[in-house]
């Protein structure tokens, strides 16, 4: 009698801890804490339901870029929002309706920087109550970038496959050289780097050599004005070059370039 008492017991305490596991488990995503990881390029599917009318996604943005969210569902959505906190201090709201009411939105463009973010879908049955506002969804997303750091220097991307040079992370470097590439590691994605932007180095006090890549093919107004200690500036291509890019420099300075362009920085320095 007792042992049966004792399975008894047992049983129920298993049922219960059961029961416990089960809701934790439906509930996983419910909460920024407990958001289901996603990629900044790729389609994310799920389904809302009774047990699960929030779902929380976590994401990280390598770099300053713009993010885009697309969606398409088969249900209602209260809300689509992106943000690094919790409500209301989200970056972006969006309401989004299945029968395209043309109060509604489906889609969700916002610039951001480098980061972790949170995507939150919410269905209208949350609010509402009603059963069939609950279904599957999906959604595309897509990011790109805007500027990035890479080496020593920061880029900023002017095309499909190519970046400008706007400045240096840390403006103690005294030795430049310009690479043919720069790359973002995480999105395993590299960019020719053609040309070095307006002012990009304009009175850096530390900047005693510069060496630039075949690849550069202009140098922005005023890039190297007044950098005081700025004695050598290697060219390995014809270069087109910005009004007082190289104004009040060191007055010893040399450039070096290939044989073949002399004349043409002899008439342009």
């Amino acid at each position: 009698m007792k042992k049966m008492r004792c399975c008894k017991f047992l049983l129920t305490v298993a049922l219960i801890l059961g029961g416990v596991f089960a809701i934790s488990t439906t509930t996983m995503a419910n909460t920024r804490a407990t958001a289901k990881e996603i990629s900044i390029s790729q389609t994310v599917s799920g389904t809302l339901s009774k047990t699960e009318p929030v779902i929380w996604y976590k994401f990280h943005v390598p770099c300053t870029g713009t993010i885009r969210f697309e969606l398409n569902t088969q249900c209602r959505i209260t809300s689509f929002m992106l943000t690094k906190t919790d409500y209301p201090d989200y970056i972006y709201l969006a309401e989004q309706y299945w029968d395209k009411d043309p109060l509604g939105n489906n889609t969700i463009t916002a610039t951001l920087k480098k980061g972790t973010y949170y995507l939150k879908v919410n269905s209208s049955a949350e609010l509402i109550g009603f059963s069939n506002l609950y279904g599957n969804f999906s959604y595309e997303v897509t990011f790109s970038p805007t500027n990035f750091t890479y080496g020593s220097l920061k880029y900023k991307v002017t095309g499909k496959n190519t970046v400008t040079v706007t400045g240096l992370k840390d403006k103690y470097v005294q030795s430049v050289k310009i690479p043919q590439t720069a790359k973002i590691k995480e999105l395993n994605k590299s960019y020719k780097v053609t040309s070095i932007s307006d002012k990009a180095f304009k009175g850096n006090f530390f900047i005693s050599k510069v060496t630039l890549s075949k690849s550069m093919k202009k140098i922005g107004k005023q890039a190297f004005y007044k950098c005081k200690r700025l004695k050598k500036v290697t060219f390995n291509s014809k270069v087109k070059i910005g009004k007082n890019a190289f104004k009040s420099v060191n007055k010893k300075i040399n450039y070096k370039y290939p044989r073949k362009y002399k004349f043409y920085y002899k008439v342009i320095l």
